[in-house]
């Protein structure tokens, strides 16, 4: 007789590449769900120190969101943090300013996708101070890579406006909002890695119209990537051979439509949980 633990090993090794592929199916999102809860193998206690089954864990967070991101901008550490950037963005008189205060931009980069500049104070004020309207500005270069940095200006539109529509009540508050939902993903990220890029994903997928936009995507790029087994060496290759690769992958019209963003992150949460167990479909 099979243990629960051979059993479920069992299982996953059972899936043949023709039952993925009608597991994968859009008809039969569903059937990925409950088949993958039932073949997983990993803990479920979050106390434990062993990571989750990275589709239960995304299923379950869905359901939790908001009332876990409203806790999570609640706990001391991070409601401090919150509240200094409220204060030094108050306070702040010119982007110069602005940028030097690294609590603030702490807290601003992280929420805008940014956060792993935070200490390069030189190359934030001349990316920031770009004019949205300048296609051979900084954040125009860098929107290349990471197409954060273009939709960073043109929100906030620092080299006419000032600070002023940053230090809006509305913007202040989406800041700390979006900063306390950063945090929450990077802890469902350290239980069960995956978590937050197909949370992140599900957000953002509506907004991709065209494989550049995959690629200048840190968070599309790793879901469509992992999802489609394209090696990331392809980053090697000229940026249109690149769009030419995702294009064959995956029909972007596609992302319009939820069940299908659904599935597909319901895939690339198993290959993501197979990749990481050693398990080959």
């Amino acid at each position: 007789m099979l243990t629960a633990g051979a059993h479920s090993i069992a299982m996953v090794n059972s899936i043949t590449p023709q039952l993925a592929s009608f597991l994968f199916s859009s008809s039969n999102s569903d059937a990925v769900t409950n088949i993958a809860l039932i073949a997983s193998g990993q803990s479920f206690d979050t106390s434990s120190g062993v990571q989750l089954d990275p589709l239960s864990t995304f299923i379950s967070a869905e359901r939790t969101r908001d009332k876990s991101v409203a806790l999570k901008a609640k706990e001391p550490q991070i409601a401090r943090e919150i509240a200094a950037f409220e204060a030094g963005v108050a306070k702040a008189t010119t982007l110069e300013e602005l940028v030097a205060d690294r609590k603030v931009m702490s807290v601003f980069l992280t929420a805008e996708g940014l956060g792993e500049y935070v200490d390069y104070k030189g190359l934030l004020n001349r990316a920031l101070a770009s004019d949205p309207a300048d296609e051979s500005s900084v954040a125009r270069q860098l929107g290349g890579a990471n197409r954060a940095w273009v939709t960073l200006t043109d929100t906030y539109d620092f080299a006419n406006d000032g600070l002023a529509n940053l230090q809006s009540d509305d913007a202040v508050s989406k800041i700390a909002e979006r900063y306390a939902q950063v945090k929450w993903m990077d802890e469902m990220e350290t239980k069960s890695p995956g978590v937050s890029y197909a949370l992140s994903f599900k957000d953002i997928a509506s907004t991709i119209t065209s494989p550049f936009l995959i690629l200048g995507n840190p968070v599309a790029r790793e879901v469509v990537l992992t999802t489609f087994g394209i090696p990331p060496q392809i980053a090697y290759q000229s940026v249109e051979a690149q769009s030419r690769t995702i294009e064959r992958a995956i029909d972007v019209e596609k992302l319009q439509d939820p069940k299908f963003v659904d599935v597909l992150v319901k895939r690339y949460l198993l290959t993501k949980s197979s990749s990481a167990s050693g398990i080959v479909a």
